[in-house]
């Protein structure tokens, strides 16, 4: 604090010193990333029904969501669909997994 001159430790301004930006360029980049672009508003992950017909995007959200989220909701509703698509006797074997698993 010694080194700093009076009027500064006060918060006077002094001339001939450019003000400080209160924003960083870390805030603007977050701003930047708020904004939607239309890549992202056309995204194949718009649909959970879009991502189910390509495997490989449905490889991609799972992995995404393993990361980042609990998977827990999405696998089960995958898990659902999946018993939706099974003949009754097959359902009822694999709704005991679904069962225990959810």
């Amino acid at each position: 604090m010694e080194d700093v001159a009076p009027q500064a430790a006060i918060g006077l301004r002094r001339p001939g010193l450019v003000p400080v930006s209160i924003i960083g360029a870390e805030d603007e980049d977050f701003e930047n990333e708020l904004e939607t672009h239309s890549e992202e508003r056309n995204s194949q992950f718009q649909s959970l029904e879009q991502v189910k017909q390509r495997p490989a995007h449905l490889m991609a959200l799972l992995h995404h969501v393993a990361l980042q989220f609990e998977p827990g909701p999405l696998l089960c509703c995958l898990h659902a669909d999946m018993l939706c698509s099974l003949g009754p006797k097959e359902a009822k074997k694999a709704f005991v997994d679904f069962y225990h698993s959810f």
